[in-house]
This record gives structure tokens, sequence and C-alpha cells, in this order.
């Protein structure tokens, strides 16, 4: 009966924060991505100035 149960108490566990958790982890993944990006940007144009 655990074992059953046990999947969709996790489904309906995880429907309720999913959205704003991963919104949060998804706004902090893209910030992270565009830093990485502008780092390499900045990067590749002080490379090319040197």
């Amino acid at each position: 009966m655990a074992d059953k149960k046990f999947p969709r108490d996790r489904v309906e566990a995880s429907r309720l924060p999913a959205k704003p958790k991963f919104g949060g982890w998804s706004i902090g993944l893209i910030a992270v991505g565009a830093i990485f990006v502008a780092a390499l940007f900045i990067g590749f144009v002080v490379y090319g100035l040197i």
C-alpha cells in the first residue's frame, strides 16, 4: 500500500511547490548562463584586443 501511495503523494506534493521552486531555479540558471556568456564574450573581446 505504501509503495502505491508514495508516487501519488510525491506527485501531489511536487505539484504545489513545483512552479515557484522551478521558476526560481530556472531564473537562477538563466542568470548563471547569462553571466557565463557575458564573461565568455568579454574574454573574447579582451583576447581580441590583446
